[in-house]
């Protein structure tokens, strides 16, 4: 037998072997608080939403709670960046009311179930800037008061638009804000349930704000 190329051999194989041994990037989940506020005054609360959405005219604030993987925040001095909840690895485990829950007053329950899919993509994600917290992007559709509404929020802003022929309007009824800031960040366990052996590469749920972007300015309805 050649003896280099049963060295060579071996060498490959026992590069295979500690391939296939190497423990997949572990995902750390955390749990944490964001808060959105309503501006206050006219222009910002709206008929058939004033004093639905917050105090009048005085305006308001709300928190939400939302679950994050740590292992796919953006390095520090990395820009603008966007992590969908969807790229997730065990986002399946998650249910939707934890995922992302947020309660604007009298209206409907805001839950990860409750975001539109466009482009086949769920439409709600957590936006960074440089590795921080830089707000979130999420479009719902609801129904107040027998009419179609759409809450949009894209990054640091938030506003509720009337939905016409199944295309939401630039006629904003609400305007309010995000917080750029988490608060109560604390640990969160997965529900049990089998994990999968190989998780979805992280560099995949990084997305510019371009594609994060194209949900606003879409004019057809996708289902």
């Amino acid at each position: 037998m050649n003896t280099a190329s049963s060295l060579t051999k071996k060498a490959l194989l026992a590069v295979l072997l500690a391939a296939t041994s190497l423990p997949a990037l572990a995902d750390v989940y955390k749990t944490a608080n964001f808060t959105v506020g309503v501006f206050g005054g006219n222009a910002n609360q709206q008929d058939p939403f004033i004093g639905a959405v917050a105090p009048y005219p005085a305006g308001g604030t709300f928190t939400g709670t939302l679950v994050f993987d740590e292992s796919l925040i953006p390095a520090a001095n990395s820009g603008y960046g966007t992590v969908f909840f969807s790229s997730l690895p065990d986002i399946a485990k998650i249910p939707g009311a934890t995922a992302f829950s947020l309660q604007l007053g009298s209206l409907p329950a805001f839950t990860l179930d409750s975001a539109v899919t466009q482009y086949g993509m769920q439409q709600a994600a957590i936006q960074y800037k440089d590795g921080k917290f830089n707000g979130l992007f999420y479009i719902a559709d609801f129904n107040y008061q027998g009419n179609p509404y759409e809450l949009q929020i894209q990054g640091g802003s938030l506003s509720i638009v009337p939905v016409v022929d199944g295309v939401p309007t630039f006629s904003s009824k609400v305007n309010g804000y995000v917080d750029l800031a988490l608060s109560n960040v604390q640990s969160y366990s997965l529900p049990t349930s089998p994990v999968a052996s190989v998780p979805e590469p992280a560099t995949l749920a990084l997305l510019g704000f371009g594609l994060a972007g194209i949900g606003f300015s879409r004019r057809k309805r996708r289902a």
